[in-house]
């Protein structure tokens, strides 16, 4: 996962930016937890889609797709200096900070409680759910329950420089439970059997309704975006927008 572009926004207004940036609602969301968000442009069309979690009052990090790290943190960019100036944000790329890894399968939870100094047991670290953490004794990281694939998994960033040695660890630590890699292949091919988006879709062209994601369209606040994607042959015989 380190690849994925990396955002952290924060200020006291951050809540306020996500909910004008993104089609669905952010200001909402408690800390602690994570949500899948749809970004879209001025002319309705998907520009992107990724998580973004609140690890604190005043602090979000968001993730984007890989193609897209940097365009989307020029259109944040944008936003921010030029439509929303008043506003109380601020933001920092971290792409390249954080070396990142996706930990999924059945033994996911049993591989990271060797790892991860605090609990992370379901009651304490429930599905969606997201955190600072420590691991291997005390090197800070951030700890998210989401999956790409749809089964038990976590993805754990650490500072980059520790990347490569988290990773060795993880795979010591492991071996008894027949732990192996993965690449984005096979990534690939496990988020489309789960029909989550692929790369390929968010090719420009595509709306919230063409990827099943209409409901994500919020009817509740304005964003960027929200008025075209309700353009009547846009949205014909669907049913644009919900009170997500």
């Amino acid at each position: 996962m380190t690849t994925l572009g990396k955002i952290d926004i924060q200020g006291t207004d951050a809540g306020v930016f996500l909910d004008r940036v993104y089609a669905n609602t952010f200001s909402t969301l408690p800390v602690g937890k994570v949500r899948y968000g749809l970004m879209l442009r001025e002319d309705g069309i998907v520009m992107d889609d990724g998580t973004t979690a609140r690890l604190g009052e005043n602090e979000y990090v968001m993730t984007t797709t890989t193609a897209n790290a940097v365009g989307v943190f020029r259109h944040l960019e944008f936003c921010r200096q030029c439509l929303w100036p008043d506003l109380d944000v601020q933001l920092i790329s971290t792409t390249e900070a954080w070396a990142q890894f996706s930990v999924a399968g059945p033994n996911a939870r049993t591989l990271l409680q060797r790892i991860v100094d605090q609990d992370i047991s379901d009651a304490a670290f429930p599905y969606m759910a997201c955190g600072n953490v420590t691991v291997c004794g005390g090197l800070r990281a951030r700890l998210f329950r989401i999956s790409f694939s749809g089964e038990m998994a976590y993805e754990i960033a650490v500072p980059t420089r520790y990347g490569d040695a988290l990773a060795r660890e993880m795979m010591a630590k492991g071996a008894d439970l027949d732990v192996t890699p993965y690449g984005t292949e096979a990534l690939g091919v496990m988020r489309v059997e789960k029909g989550h988006v692929a790369g390929n879709e968010l090719n420009g062209q595509t709306t919230a309704l063409n990827m099943g994601l209409g409901k994500m369209v919020s009817k509740k606040k304005d964003a960027i975006g929200m008025v075209l994607s309700q353009r009547e042959e846009l949205a014909r015989g669907t049913g644009c927008g919900s009170s997500a």
